[in-house]
């Protein structure tokens, strides 16, 4: 049983890096994600394998979170949230779908399995990488609180994103883990 839920589990941290071994944290993201996993564990007790993938922040030029910033940026508005030094452990949504796939045919894998690439990035160095014909404002500082509205508790995900490593992953072998480690960027 495959059992998606995300690093939110964790909930805020300062800038310490975590694994899988982390505890959960608190907060909206960490309890609802905590109960989420919960739910998995009567099969769990049947003795059913059960892999809790812990998932990053998505990005693809198609969606994902990527989706839901780039209008921002393309209007010139875009900017970091708060600060800008919170983490933000991300995974391209291709190495999602590798990594979802290296889990479901690897039965050693049990538990929670952070699906992120290997090195978060802040929020403010996430800027620096969009495509030079978007444009943002990304010396302005935006309250992540101000996203509320329109997004719901989205923001809380771009405000309290741990930083996340993915252990259990490297060491099963994953490649796509590997690859990202040879230097890709989201």
């Amino acid at each position: 049983l495959l059992n998606a839920s995300a690093i939110g589990l964790y909930g805020p941290r300062d800038q310490t890096p975590i694994d899988e071994t982390a505890q959960a944290g608190v907060g909206f993201l960490a309890e609802t994600t905590s109960a989420w996993e919960k739910a998995a564990e009567p099969a769990r007790e049947l003795g059913v394998r059960v892999v809790y993938l812990r998932i990053g922040i998505v990005l693809s030029p198609k969606g994902g979170a990527l989706g839901k910033m780039l209008p921002a940026f393309k209007a010139g508005v875009g900017g970091r949230l708060g600060p800008g030094d919170q983490g933000m452990s991300w995974i391209h949504i291709d190495d999602l779908v590798a990594a979802i796939a290296h889990c479901l045919e690897h039965d050693n894998l049990s538990g929670p399995v952070n699906l992120t690439a290997p090195a978060p990035v802040s929020n403010a160095a996430a800027g620096t990488v969009y495509p030079d014909n978007v444009t943002s404002v990304w010396d302005a500082y935006y309250d992540a609180a101000g996203l509320r509205g329109p997004h719901g508790r989205g923001h809380l995900v771009l405000r309290e994103d741990p930083l996340d490593g993915d252990h259990r992953r490297a060491q099963a072998g994953d490649p796509v883990l590997n690859g990202l480690r040879d230097g890709q960027q989201p």
